[in-house]
């Protein structure tokens, strides 16, 4: 199994950018772990696979630009 990586988001309230969310780059081998983990405490996440076709959604949500065109 070839293993993926995925950004997530957690925060008590996602924003539309989630620009105050913690972020975690994750493989995909513990994506269940956190989502459990997410749910119990009761946080909102977002789950981002990391690829050529997300890198603009990538970069708007970690900070490095504020739209992109």
């Amino acid at each position: 199994m070839r293993v993926k990586k995925f950004l997530f988001c957690i925060a008590d309230t996602l924003t539309p950018k989630m620009r105050r969310s913690l972020k975690l780059i994750v493989k995909n081998n513990k994506i269940e772990n956190i989502k459990e983990y997410c749910r119990e405490k009761g946080f909102a996440f977002d789950m981002i696979p990391v690829n050529k076709q997300n890198i603009n959604r990538l970069a708007v949500v970690l900070n490095q630009v504020r739209t992109v065109k």
